[in-house]
């Protein structure tokens, strides 16, 4: 039987081997955060060979795995700053996975900064990561350009969250990411990108519409319109979003809503012939709408059809060569005559009737010069040339009804 101070003495040499064994493993593990430190300043000294940098990213990567070493701040500093270098490489193996070493540099230096109680890092790590987030912005702008518009919005995404541990709002990347989720068809990323630059209040007018178009593209146009009216109360000036409610107006055939948005276009461009053309054909549409819906009073149609013949005309002087004012303010002259002249077939007193005739032949007289001029302009459209044609034949000018008869007959 072994004396009780012998096995104390036994006791005692197990635990020195065991807390020796300890202290080598943890010597060990240290030892890697050295080695990827040496590694990585071989790499920056010796001119940049990959093999010394992917040495150092080996070493470094067993440190961070261990639990001897992975809860040091230095460690995860030194794993940024030799993932960073991965990043800013020009090897072609490097330059493939630029991303996901952006990704884990960035993991990195936010590791740091969790477990640096001390601050040894904090200062070099906040300025690494500044750097880092532009990159991720260059990354996004580089794949945007190659069409990689899904990488592009994740790049840009990235940039916007890095701000966000650097306490800034990076807008300019949050609408990129926007542009380029709505480019990959990224639909709910790019209508949650456009709300919060809404909510921030970055990109104007322009931010509404971005995302309107978005709701009219997936068929939701209640929405694409409530987007709109926000828009138009925020910028109630904004030409473009008056233009964009109007269209929605057109289209729903809300013909009396689209004329205060037209007249409201009118006032903030002035010179816009088209705008101006527009209006015009809206009143000429409220005048004469579709056999089925609810026709305009006597006095409504008149009013309808002044300010139609007004801004035609206003439109003319602005582009006294445009072909859609001028034939139109010639088809409403027609129109106006044929008009005038079915109605006064019911008219059984002769004065009366010779009267309307006359009203109808100097509509018909008004027509002529305008559609002559368009067809002067555009000799192939045809609506011209069946107007002309009947205008010709009406007023018993037999050389130009043949002319024009051949025309649309070849």
């Amino acid at each position: 039987m072994e004396s009780k101070t012998n096995n104390s003495i036994m006791k005692k040499l197990i635990l020195s081997a065991i807390l020796a064994a300890a202290t080598t493993l943890t010597f060990a593990q240290n030892n890697k955060v050295v080695t990827a430190f040496n590694y990585h300043k071989y790499y920056v000294e010796r001119g940049g060979k990959l093999d010394d940098l992917m040495n150092a990213k080996a070493a470094i990567d067993e440190a961070t795995q261990h639990a001897q070493t992975m809860g040091n701040s230095k460690t995860w500093y030194y794993r940024g700053q030799i993932y960073h270098a991965m990043v800013e490489s020009k090897e072609a193996s490097l330059i493939e996975t630029k991303d996901k070493n952006l990704q884990e540099t960035v993991k990195s230096y936010l590791k740091t900064l969790e477990l640096d109680s001390k601050k040894e890092y904090s200062r070099e790590t906040l300025q690494r990561l500044a750097i880092a987030q532009i990159q991720y912005l260059n990354l996004g702008v580089e794949q945007f350009e190659n069409k990689k518009y899904v990488h592009a919005a994740n790049a840009f995404e990235e940039a916007v969250i890095v701000a966000g541990h650097l306490n800034k709002v990076d807008t300019l990347a949050l609408y990129n990411a926007a542009l380029a989720a709505e480019k990959g068809n990224l639909n709910d990323k790019a209508i949650a990108h456009y709300e919060r630059l809404i909510q921030l209040k970055y990109g104007g007018a322009n931010t509404y519409i971005f995302l309107s178009n978005i709701h009219k593209n997936l068929k939701q146009d209640d929405k694409a319109q409530e987007v709109i009216k926000k828009g138009r109360t925020a910028f109630p000036d904004d030409k473009n979003l008056i233009i964009e409610e109007l269209n929605y107006y057109l289209i729903q055939g809300k013909l009396k809503e689209a004329i205060s948005n037209l007249e409201l276009a009118v006032q903030a461009d002035p010179a816009n012939h088209i705008l101006i053309f527009s209006l015009g054909s809206v009143y000429d549409n409220l005048a004469n709408p579709d056999k089925e819906k609810t026709q305009p009073t006597p006095a409504e149609y008149t009013e309808y059809m002044n300010k139609s013949e007004a801004s035609y005309k206003k439109a003319l002087e602005v582009k006294p060569d445009y072909f859609d004012a001028i034939y139109n303010l010639g088809a409403l002259y027609f129109n106006q005559a044929v008009k005038i002249n079915d109605q006064s077939q019911n008219i059984k007193d002769n004065a009366v009737y010779a009267k309307e005739i006359k009203k109808s032949d100097d509509k018909f007289a008004l027509a002529l010069p305008y559609l002559e001029k368009a067809h002067e302009l555009d000799p192939k459209d045809r609506n011209t040339l069946i107007s002309l044609k009947q205008l010709y034949a009406r007023t018993q000018q037999a050389d130009k009804y043949k002319k024009i008869k051949e025309l649309l007959e070849n």
